[in-house]
């Protein structure tokens, strides 16, 4: 090999450094991703490694610093025979791969009304649907009512349940309630670890809209620890009656279901000062509970899980997901934090970190080795119209405007064209967002390039120079000639030539890219 890199191959009998028989050494690190895959010929005769299949490891060092440029797992491992003699042709994926190993139903906050259903139990007479307001067409939430000419028994119930799939534990709900009567014959009530339990505690129901009432796993009265379904009822707690009239309902809006989470360990948070909030979740809330939930071979010490600022108010998957599907939607609301899962020690556990970009440039490049800048039209507009279905299959539209200072100036109003998200799949908080990402593309497209690398380079962060192998992505990048910073948000490193090829920014996703990603976001 050109470079002092050296390579180790283990399989479930071997570890032997193979370096002197390696060719045609490739590797590729991304951000976000981290490492994600390599390739190399391994000149040795096809019984050196007796068991070489995709449980096994192989390390790429680097000679002069003892430090791990690339760890991967075994792809594609083939041998083969000719003229120059035998030899594995390994293709290697990267600690990337280990974020769409497992897939699971996954709830972190659900406002959607679809999943909820009338609750056996209830009254022969009772109904429960979701819908809107018997008083407010513009409020969408779950009504449950005892119908007028039926008589009921004490302790008759009327109620609406929701459960989660895949048996995700519920950590907490939150809703307001508002009834069509005054009458200390009834009450409100989310049945709990404490089945009497009422919302709020009371002597009735009212026609005055209560403070949204939130109840959290492990509080008391909070929701019993584990359980996968939540209950939202009215309860007659008077004696047996006849329903005389139409108004003997409660309406339960602004409802949220949050899945219980998990801390990076593995275990499960409990209460309020855990959970925090039945408003919204964020985006490293969401992280470190993938971190103990599905990304189990990375090491929860040793990574690094940086906080993050917007409230999601709607991320569930109720038809299963993988932790990179999820890491990639999160950058519909934080498309300024990355992740990287990178080697792993002794213990083959791998450094997982969600980090932000930073603001100031670690690396400087010059375009000697090569250097191709791809332009942007920038389109100035700072108001656009997002359009979005409700659950009642209504249309609803959400206009975004951005200050424009070259627009601002002369008073002038210029729109961008309109976006229509899926049906079912929007919400005032996501139109508001798209809408946001489309006008800051328009005025400040980021810029995408290209550049080689054939000589060491200043690393600011290190205060050193470091070869093309070392370079690592994630990182901002300055082009000395141009002044720019750059994202570096991919290396791609050649040992036959010696040289990097570095990925700087990224092109901007198209409204359709973003609108998909979107999709994904499961409301069904």
């Amino acid at each position: 090999m050109r470079s002092s890199l050296a390579v180790r191959i283990r399989d479930g009998y071997t570890s032997r450094h193979v370096t002197r028989h390696v060719k045609d050494l490739r590797f590729k690190k991304t951000a976000p991703g981290g490492h994600h895959s390599a390739s190399m010929r391994v000149s040795l005769p096809p019984d050196t490694f007796r068991d070489l299949n995709a449980a096994d490891k192989v390390w790429i060092y680097d000679t002069s610093t003892g430090r791990t440029v690339f760890e991967g797992y075994v792809e594609s491992p083939g041998t083969k025979k000719g003229p120059t003699g035998e030899a594995y042709e390994l293709g290697l994926v990267g600690g990337v791969l280990l974020a769409s190993d497992q897939s699971q139903p996954m709830v972190y906050i659900d406002r959607d009304l679809s999943p909820w259903f009338q609750y056996t139990g209830g009254a022969p007479s009772s109904q429960a649907s979701s819908g809107s307001d018997p008083a407010d067409d513009n409020v969408d939430g779950l009504l449950v009512q005892f119908p007028p000419g039926q008589p009921i028994s004490g302790g008759a119930v009327a109620q609406i349940g929701y459960g989660a799939v895949g048996g995700f534990p519920i950590g907490a709900i939150g809703c307001v309630t508002r009834s069509g009567k005054v009458d200390t014959g009834y009450q409100n009530q989310i049945p709990t670890a404490v089945p009497t339990a009422q919302i709020p505690p009371n002597t009735g129901i009212s026609t005055v809209a209560s403070a949204k009432v939130a109840r959290f796993a492990g509080d008391s009265p909070g929701l019993l620890t584990g359980q996968s379904q939540v209950v939202l009822r009215i309860r007659r707690s008077g004696g047996s009656t006849n329903i005389a009239d139409d108004n003997t309902w409660t309406f339960f809006s602004d409802v949220s279901v949050l899945g219980r989470r998990m801390d990076r360990y593995g275990d499960l948070l409990t209460g309020a000062a855990e959970m925090i909030t039945v408003e919204h979740v964020r985006a490293d809330w969401v992280v470190e509970d993938l971190l103990g939930r599905l990304l189990t071979r990375c090491d929860p010490d040793a990574s690094v899980i940086e906080a993050a600022t917007w409230a999601i108010d709607q991320l569930a998957y109720r038809d299963g997901v993988k932790a990179s599907q999820v890491l990639e939607d999160l950058a519909l609301w934080e498309p300024d934090m990355l992740w990287e899962i990178l080697e792993s020690n002794r213990s083959g556990l791998h450094r997982f970190n969600y980090r932000a970009w930073p603001t100031t440039p670690r690396y400087e490049i010059s375009t000697a080795d090569g250097f191709d800048l791809t332009g942007a039209e920038i389109d100035l507009c700072n108001r656009i119209a997002v359009n979005w279905v409700d659950i009642k299959g209504q249309q609803q539209v959400t206009v975004v405007t951005a200050y424009v200072p070259e627009l601002a100036e002369s008073g002038r109003i210029r729109d961008a064209e309109p976006v229509t998200l899926p049906p079912g799949q929007g919400s005032e908080a996501n139109a508001l967002r798209i809408g946001q990402q489309v006008l800051a593309a328009k005025a400040d497209p980021p810029t995408a390039a290209t550049a080689r690398v054939a000589r060491p380079i200043l690393d600011h962060l290190t205060g050193s120079r470091v070869k093309p192998w070392e370079i690592e992505p994630g990182y901002l990048t300055r082009v000395r000639e141009t002044g720019e910073d750059l994202r570096l948000t991919e290396v791609d490193f050649e040992d036959s030539s010696c040289t990097a090829s570095l990925t700087l920014g990224t092109p901007a996703p198209t409204n359709e890219q973003r609108i998909a990603r979107l999709s994904t976001i499961r409301r069904t």
